[in-house]
């Protein structure tokens, strides 16, 4: 399976790379960076083989490219692109009718286990509650992709929650806590990444999976209710 990689020399990019390169049937066909070396290039004008599928870890501005060019070439999308606009995701959908695509905020197993244990969570009205995440500096987006989508569905259970905090420092790839409190206890859940790699994993096992299925919009939860 041909893969190609768009933000190919990014953080996710690169880890995405080693894995590819040490899967069996599996291959990096290229990508777009900036600085294009190799089998990388700068945009989709100098893409000159159909990949099977391409994973997007780039940026909300080279999103809709991705997604007009995947359409065109009907390739299968995979993006964990955040910072996207409402006008972006109803562009993804509406590619959902003749592409499979898939679009998460995060790739790892077990962030979608704290999500369904937050979906299960009773939320009693006397209990407090806040998440608080952390990544590394170079990130722009606050909060985190990931902290939207886990407060979503706090917001679910009862309204008018504190926002989450988000804090940037040094390398931290990331983290995730949510505490729930009240003047005699504490409950807290956090899901800490330890390497962006469990990431680039989750990322080509779920585009791999997504490359074999018809068209249609896809999340994690349709992935991992497969394996």
């Amino acid at each position: 399976m041909n893969i190609f990689v768009v933000g190919a020399q990014g953080r996710m990019g690169q880890e995405i790379q080693k894995i590819l390169r040490k899967t069996k049937g599996l291959v990096f066909s290229g990508g777009i960076s900036r600085k294009p070396k190799g089998s990388l290039v700068t945009g989709f004008d100098d893409v000159k083989l159909k990949p099977d599928l391409v994973i997007d870890f780039s940026s909300p501005e080279m999103f809709i490219q991705t997604l007009k060019w995947c359409e065109a070439k009907k390739v299968p999308l995979l993006s964990g692109t955040t910072g996207l606009s409402e006008k972006q995701f109803s562009a993804l959908k509406k590619a959902s009718k003749k592409i499979p695509v898939l679009w998460t905020a995060n790739t790892s197993i077990g962030v979608q286990m704290v999500k369904d244990l937050l979906q299960a969570l009773p939320l009693p009205g006397h209990f407090k509650v806040q998440m608080t995440e952390w990544h590394h500096i170079h990130k722009k987006d606050k909060p985190s992709g990931t902290a939207i989508v886990l407060q979503n569905i706090l917001n679910e259970k009862r309204a008018k929650l504190p926002k989450p905090k988000s804090i940037r420092e040094g390398e931290i790839v990331g983290t995730h806590r949510i505490e729930i409190s009240s003047g005699e206890e504490v409950i807290s859940i956090e899901h800490k990444a330890l390497r962006r790699a469990v990431f680039a994993r989750g990322a080509v096992e779920a585009g791999v999976w997504l490359a074999n299925k018809r068209a249609g919009y896809y999340s994690m939860e349709d992935y991992l209710q497969s394996l």
